[in-house]
């Protein structure tokens, strides 16, 4: 499917007490790389933007990740009306909403996927919102990325990983902002310590262990790569971070992400990063998603005002 094939939608959105209604154009399964041995549509993403945009090339791009322990979920992941979703939010106030899909671990679609070859994916995104994106009517540079669990820790370490930037000609600035939203796995080794020997708060606690060393691998020289925290260092002090936690998790408390979040904004600010870290201690993980437009936004709107 090319981009001239892919399907437009318009619907209304309002929001009481924010910006005007505006009406949303979704542009739906774009191409943003030619996959070969896997599913062409885990190489696609939505596009929504205002449809009374003059399309000048001048809005705020937002690159989403979806969660799904990376191994699951779309990124037409939004529950409830259209209208009150994440992607409307974003676009009501001036902005480009691009959620992306990417390679998946264990698919039979996406057959011996790695967290490396999803990363990959992330970044080729980002590359192709740079030279496409004015089309649409976003900035070329400046992206801020947005991740939900699994796909924050993507958000971060695509920001971070000097190597995709370098392997997909991005130019400095093009990302000038993370949003993660309730993930542990900022810095691997450091949360597989905490995982085997700390009290996270969460039910199964040792299967959660095995699951995450499914994702990472066993080699520690692995764990180190798909850290975020690993690959900190001067080139991010043009990004800024935000990094929201949740106190529960599946009706449990849990601290879990609160803890690693905390740190990795420590290991960034120590890097002369700016990064905040707000934990949201009677949020449900879920809710961060699915309630976006309460507690997670209000912190969003705060992050956007201090550019």
């Amino acid at each position: 499917m090319t981009d001239g094939q892919a399907a437009r939608s318009i619907y209304q959105s309002r929001a009481a007490g924010g910006p005007q209604d505006s009406a949303v154009e979704l542009t739906a399964d774009v191409p943003y790389r030619a996959a070969s041995g896997y599913s062409p549509a885990l190489n696609t993403l939505d596009l929504y933007a205002s449809a009374r945009s003059a399309r000048v090339g001048k809005q705020q791009i937002i690159v989403f990740l979806h969660g799904g322990n990376w191994r699951g979920s779309d990124k037409a992941c939004f529950p409830g009306p259209q209208e009150h979703a994440m992607p409307a939010w974003f676009v009501q106030r001036d902005c480009i909403f691009a959620s992306v899909n990417f390679r998946l671990l264990g698919r039979p679609d996406a057959p011996g996927t790695t967290v490396a070859e999803m990363a990959d994916d992330v970044a080729k995104a980002i590359k192709w919102l740079t030279v496409n994106g004015r089309s649409y009517g976003g900035r070329p540079q400046g992206i801020i990325l947005a991740g939900f669990s699994s796909g924050a820790h993507l958000a971060a370490l695509v920001a971070a990983d000097q190597s995709l930037h370098a392997r997909h000609r991005l130019e400095p600035g093009a990302i000038s902002g993370v949003i993660g939203m309730d993930v542990p796995f900022y810095d691997v080794p450091a949360a597989f310590d905490v995982m085997q020997h700390g009290l996270l708060g969460q039910s199964q606690q040792g299967q959660r262990f095995e699951a995450a060393l499914e994702v990472f691998g066993k080699d520690p020289a692995d764990h180190l790569r798909f850290s975020p925290a690993a690959h900190v260092g001067p080139w991010l002090r043009s990004t800024r971070f935000l990094l929201l936690s949740a106190g529960l998790h599946a009706g449990r408390r849990q601290d879990f992400s609160n803890q690693m979040s905390a740190d990795f904004a420590r290991r960034l600010q120590k890097e002369q990063i700016v990064a905040s870290h707000v934990h949201l201690g009677m949020m449900e993980h879920e809710d961060m998603l699915r309630n976006f437009r309460l507690l997670p936004a209000r912190q969003v709107e705060q992050f956007f005002g201090g550019k």
